[in-house]
């Protein structure tokens, strides 16, 4: 079973997202889940906000060397309208 968590706001300083009961073994790239956060830009969203965002999600654990580990995929997406000096 897989199960997917999200925590914070797109108007926030970032977003976060845990993806659980990825099997092990399989190749993930931050730049594949960026050709897919892209698609946002060309209209796929419920509003204009997402032609202006250029969002780019950082892997955080679960991935090392492009390979999926079994345990949970922890993601940060920072955002680009949030307040000055973001997630850190």
């Amino acid at each position: 079973m897989m199960r997917f968590l999200t925590a914070g706001e797109s108007h926030g300083r970032c977003l976060v997202g845990l993806l659980e009961g990825m099997p092990a073994g399989l190749p993930i790239s931050e730049d594949e889940i960026l050709s897919d956060l892209q698609r946002r830009q060309l209209g796929y969203g419920r509003g204009d906000r997402m032609k202006i965002e250029q969002d780019r999600a950082q892997i955080l654990s679960g991935v090392r060397y492009g390979v999926t580990l079994g345990s949970p995929i922890a993601l940060l997406i920072e955002t680009a309208t949030g307040p000055i000096g973001s997630c850190e």
